[in-house]
């Protein structure tokens, strides 16, 4: 009863200058809140706000297989930011989740539709090409992507015990000889 009493009383908000957000009214009607104060009703108002300068995210590493049939270890750091805070909090469920999904996907269709030695050799240069691709996925999301670079690339062995679902890695350069 008192939390319903104190439901009833407007409040001030005050949104912190790396932060955006939204308020959605009556839980539909969503209207952006940029930083500084902001007068709202608890009520009828929820409010959501994220982090909208530049953020950095460390994508996993993947085993993935290059157009010249080398198997590599590869991973990648992305360097983003969040340029429309109410695509990025209303359209989709989780924007974090979107980012890493779809850098991912650029950083697999990079790396297998190059030779190893290519990408080896030109390393520096991948993250235009990735970030690019990365950008043109996530625009529409929200996010504008800032920079993308590998952070690991090295070949491994990659074994599948059949029917056991379990995965054996070798890492060339291990104590463990090859049988």
């Amino acid at each position: 009863f008192v939390f319903w009493i104190a439901s009833l009383i407007p409040r001030w908000h005050f949104t912190r200058a790396t932060h955006e957000g939204i308020a959605y009214i009556f839980g539909h009607k969503v209207k952006k809140w940029g930083p500084g104060p902001h007068f709202y009703w608890p009520l009828v108002t929820e409010i959501d706000e994220i982090p909208v300068v530049r953020q950095t995210m460390d994508l996993p590493e993947q085993t993935l297989t290059t157009k010249d049939g080398e198997t590599v270890l590869a991973s990648a750091v992305i360097t983003y930011r969040v340029a429309d805070v109410v695509v990025a909090l209303s359209q989709q469920w989780d924007y974090e989740d979107t980012v890493m999904d779809l850098s991912q996907v650029a950083l697999r269709d990079y790396i297998c539709e190059r030779d190893f030695d290519e990408i080896a050799l030109k390393r520096r240069q991948s993250g235009k090409q990735m970030g690019t691709q990365a950008n043109d996925d996530l625009k529409d999301w929200g996010v504008e992507v800032i920079n993308m670079r590998l952070q690991e690339f090295a070949k491994t062995k990659a074994i599948s015990l059949h029917g056991s679902g379990n995965m054996v890695y070798d890492v060339p350069g291990s104590d463990e000889e090859e049988e």
